[in-house]
């Protein structure tokens, strides 16, 4: 016997100890042994922050009583893998929020649509994509923003705004979304006419994952203890949340990514060797009223860098950028000119000239180098700061890489 409760403030409460106590009294009267503990699903492959109590209780005469919750998993899913894949076919509800129903280009993938209210607006409402989302809520006007907004920016004690500029991007997460963060698959449908009333259904639900993983730790114990389950009490065995391996649609959706092939740096060494793939030059013609002139038609690569390489990017000082193993084909090499880092949770801000784009290795010239290693190695030049703070934008090669001109970038 499992028993959910959401309100964990019973569990921590010093003040609630006694109401506690009596609970757990009812069920032992009632013939059982419980115990209790608080979990977290993000811990149990679930891609979501919330914090629930578990009462679970075994029959006295089952002698039951070294019941072990199950071990936390070690790998925490992020809302980039959980729901990644589905942002660009997400649509708004209809008027009064009725559904969309069949023309959902992915089953319940419309969002609820409304205003936001003054308590909504007190606190960030946006978890970033290598994060958990918030605790699903059973309700579309509490619905939680998605992560391609950044998140939203304190102007009081109980104000947030939206950050200017990027109003745009905020919209509240579907109804898929929110299944996808509790975990159900694809192919569970969710009937209903009122959006809100899918997001109610999913926001009730206990994590399919992290019952799951209740659920095994139940059975393992019932097993040490030599007793055998029905076969109709069997647990289905269900794949841990690779969600785009778990339906149809998610591989379906998955493909568009997988169009973008990796370049063969084996190949590209065999072409030019020690010789660079592009070298340029630029004049810096420094305009007083202008600053730097930039050729707007020229090529520019947006490419993430991860936060333990952030040091030479703040302060402005990188000279080199490696790429890591993998680089999208699709990137015209001999147009490379400009590059801007993009720095893991912050954006885009500053430009840099690439001077030279050729082959060679991570650690080239340093102990422990490995001539097999081979990546795409720019040596850049810093130019100027576009922007007076990081922007957020787009990676839409793997999430990784952007190739666009910068006449697109100084449209973002």
């Amino acid at each position: 016997m499992a028993i959910r409760i959401d309100v964990f403030a019973v569990l921590l409460a010093p003040r609630n100890k006694k109401a506690v106590d009596s609970f757990i009294a009812s069920f032992e009267d009632a013939g059982y042994d419980v115990n209790l503990k608080m979990l977290n699903a993000m811990d149990y492959e679930v891609p979501e922050d919330r914090d629930r109590i578990f009462f679970v209780g075994f029959r006295k005469d089952l002698g039951i009583k070294d019941f072990k919750y199950p071990t936390p998993v070690g790998h925490k899913i992020t809302l980039r893998e959980a729901i990644g894949d589905l942002q660009e076919s997400a649509i708004p509800a209809l008027p009064q929020n009725h559904t969309n129903g069949s023309k959902c280009i992915v089953p319940n993938h419309e969002y609820y649509v409304s205003g936001f209210s003054s308590i909504y607006m007190s606190r960030n409402r946006v978890r970033a994509w290598d994060e958990q989302g918030f605790t699903v809520q059973a309700s579309g006007r509490q619905c939680q923003l998605h992560p391609q907004a950044p998140k939203m920016q304190k102007v009081d004690a109980d104000h947030q705004i939206f950050v200017p500029g990027y109003e745009h991007l905020y919209r509240r997460m579907t109804v898929r979304e929110v299944a996808r963060i509790q975990t159900f698959p694809d192919d569970y449908k969710f009937i209903y006419e009122d959006v809100n009333m899918g997001y109610k259904m999913i926001g009730n639900a206990v994590p399919v994952m992290l019952a799951y993983h209740m659920a095994l730790q139940i059975r393992k114990t019932l097993r040490e203890h030599g007793i055998k389950l029905k076969e109709n009490e069997k647990i289905k065995r269900i794949p841990s949340l690779d969600i785009r391996q778990k339906t149809k649609i998610a591989k379906k959706l998955a493909r568009k990514e997988e169009v973008v092939k990796q370049l063969n740096f084996l190949d590209l060494f065999d072409q030019y060797a020690d010789n660079p793939i592009v070298e340029n030059y630029m004049v810096h013609e420094e305009l007083p009223e202008y600053g730097i002139n930039i050729d707007t038609t020229k090529n520019c690569l947006i490419s993430l860098v991860k936060k333990d390489n952030f040091e030479q990017y703040l302060d402005q000082s990188a000279r080199i950028y490696y790429t890591g193993k993998k680089f999208p084909s699709t990137v015209a090499l001999n147009k490379l000119y400009y590059f801007m880092p993009y720095l893991k949770g912050k954006g885009i801000r500053d430009l840099y000239f690439i001077k030279i784009a050729r082959v060679g290795t991570r650690k080239e010239g340093q102990e422990g180098e490995n001539k097999n290693d081979l990546r795409l190695v720019l040596e850049i030049e810093f130019v100027k700061q576009l922007f007076k703070e990081y922007k957020p934008v787009e990676l839409k090669i793997w999430h990784t890489f952007t190739d666009t001109t910068m006449e697109e970038i100084f449209r973002m």
